[in-house]
């Protein structure tokens, strides 16, 4: 659903988990991701591939709000 570009790497973003909006990389020196629709998100991270990484094996009910 959502992608972002970083140094050549592209991050894909799986919808949320709980709306099934679109989800939005978010950072300078940390990372989270957030859903644009209703701001469910991930904890921060040092690196956006983290972020990304734990949005995306997330679960229903896994983030924080």
């Amino acid at each position: 659903c959502g992608e972002i570009s970083m140094k050549n790497k592209s991050i894909e973003l799986k919808a949320c988990p709980c709306c099934g909006g679109a989800a939005e990389l978010h950072g300078q020196k940390t990372f989270y991701v957030e859903c644009r629709k209703c701001a469910l998100a991930t904890d921060r991270y040092a690196r956006p591939q983290f972020a990304a990484e734990a949005w995306n094996r997330r679960m229903e009910g896994q983030l924080n709000e």
